[in-house]
């Protein structure tokens, strides 16, 4: 490239420094008569300032630009083999329009891509979050491993697809193109405003739903209360659920039963947190049987049962090799062990149970309203069936997620409890909660990036060099503005 204001007795052009053409492609809007190499040279100058830049052609001669800028843009209709071979894309009609269209469905498709790894992230980070927080504090589980695959079926299959299809934010095409030497899927805005304040905030309500529903059926929420003792008076003494038995090996180690001859538990009868326990005092029967109790989601009438007499005479405290004491059975033999409760059915691991589906519910109801809060950065109602295909995926995925609670082979497989009301509205108060944190944080993520965006803006309308000598003027005031005849 060179300055044809160079003196017309030079032989040789002048050829500009790679400052000079910075400067020159920096306050120049209007170019003519360029050569090829001309073309190139201005892309690259322009890419040097941090520009992204589009170049269209037709012909031969525009090729190498196209080939060097960030996008390369032929026409379908009159453009030249070569040209659409170069390009990255082509007008197939030949309108200027439709690249400013194909640039608006760009940046739709990446913001969507946006929200898709955000949710993703959030809901796997919260997940992480419950269990370190479950270990941490000495909780059960929130989830078994085989009810956190169902969930990934609701979140990440069910819900997410559609999010393919949500129209894009009014501010897309407002900003200018995104920096792609800095750039990263999610932005730090996302991370402050979004995705730190949902790991705080969903697992306190998962194990707050967990936590509930142990207290409110068992009296205690922490696992090692939960798994009982086989030390004679621990029971009474600290507080432990259920007490084991078991019998002494030849060495004198201990070998515990698997399931507890006596538990005891305080259950709120209607499951409100305000009412007066309940205690259900549970004994072994000769038979191994239950005696009276069925379920806690049944009946709490009746359910406080004496002592069996068979009991007293068949137990004695022995003492094993590391001098512990502990409840023996006086018979080794198999068959005239006691053991109680079949099908796990003692008020402990029944208040667990009821606890961890209600954790179960919260935390799946509680992620598909999150990818609801996340399809949109307005309020997640709004526009609400803009996306029919969302709406039919989030109905279809809370009756699913239903349907897997109340089918008893299905709950059965899943080791969850069928719900009754009484304890089916409080997991879905936390689920909601999830959603309505989701939507207060976004509330101060969206004014944060208003302010970004407008601040963007006015750097997009100085980049395109939109001054106000140019406003309100006619055809002749082009001639203010700087021009270069490029030979």
């Amino acid at each position: 490239m060179h300055d044809s204001r160079s003196d017309s007795d030079q032989h040789e052009p002048v050829y500009l420094s790679a400052e000079e053409l910075r400067e020159l492609t920096a306050r120049v809007d209007v170019w003519a008569r360029a050569q090829p190499t001309d073309k190139v040279a201005i892309v690259e100058a322009l890419e040097l300032q941090g520009h992204q830049v589009a170049m269209m052609g037709d012909g031969v001669n525009d090729a190498p630009a196209l080939k060097r800028a960030s996008v390369g843009v032929s026409m379908g209709i009159n453009g030249t083999a070569v040209t659409q071979d170069a390009a990255d894309l082509v007008l197939m009609d030949d309108d200027f329009t439709t690249l400013v269209a194909a640039i608006g469905e760009g940046r739709r498709i990446y913001l969507n891509t946006q929200k898709y790894v955000l949710i993703n992230l959030s809901i796997k980070g919260g997940e992480c979050m419950c269990i370190l927080s479950c270990i941490a504090f000495g909780l059960p589980m929130a989830v078994e491993p085989v009810q956190q695959l169902t969930n990934l079926v609701h979140t990440h299959v069910v819900s997410t697809l559609p999010l393919a299809w949500e129209a894009s934010e009014p501010y897309a095409m407002r900003v200018p193109p995104r920096r792609l030497e800095i750039d990263i899927v999610v932005p730090k805005l996302m991370w402050i405003f979004r995705w730190v304040p949902f790991l705080l905030c969903f697992p306190m309500c998962v194990l707050g739903s967990l936590m509930l529903g142990m207290w409110l059926n068992t009296g205690v929420v922490r696992s090692a209360l939960l798994a009982g003792t086989s030390m004679p008076g621990a029971m009474d003494r600290e507080g432990f659920l259920c007490e084991y038995a078991g019998v002494l090996s030849s060495s004198a180690e201990y070998l515990q039963d698997e399931r507890p001859f006596h538990c005891r538990c305080l259950v709120k009868p209607h499951g409100l947190p305000w009412e007066s326990f309940v205690e259900i005092d549970q004994w072994a029967s000769p038979t191994g049987d239950m005696l009276v109790y069925e379920t806690l989601l049944k009946s709490t009438e009746d359910l406080e049962v004496d002592r069996p007499a068979t009991l007293s005479v068949s137990m004695e405290v022995c003492m094993d090799s590391a001098s512990e004491k502990h409840w023996c059975w006086r018979s080794t033999q198999g068959q005239n062990r006691h053991t109680i409760f079949l099908h796990n059915r003692d008020c402990a691991t029944d208040g667990w149970r009821v606890g961890q589906t209600m954790a179960w519910l919260t935390l799946t109801v509680g992620e598909t309203l999150t990818i609801l809060s996340g399809r949109r950065d307005t309020f997640c109602l709004n526009d609400f069936c803009g996306n029919p295909r969302f709406v039919v995926c989030f109905f279809l995925n809370l009756t699913l997620i239903f349907l897997q609670m109340h089918l008893p082979s299905v709950a059965k497989n899943l080791d969850l409890e069928p719900l009754p009301f009484k304890h089916l509205w409080q997991p879905l108060v936390f689920a909601v909660a999830v959603c309505a944190l989701n939507e207060i944080f976004k509330v101060l993520y969206v004014f944060v990036l208003n302010k970004q965006n407008v601040e963007q803006e006015k750097q997009a309308l100085h980049q395109t060099r939109r001054r106000p000598r140019y406003e309100g003027s006619d055809c002749s005031s082009v001639e203010q503005a700087d021009s270069v005849s490029m030979v």
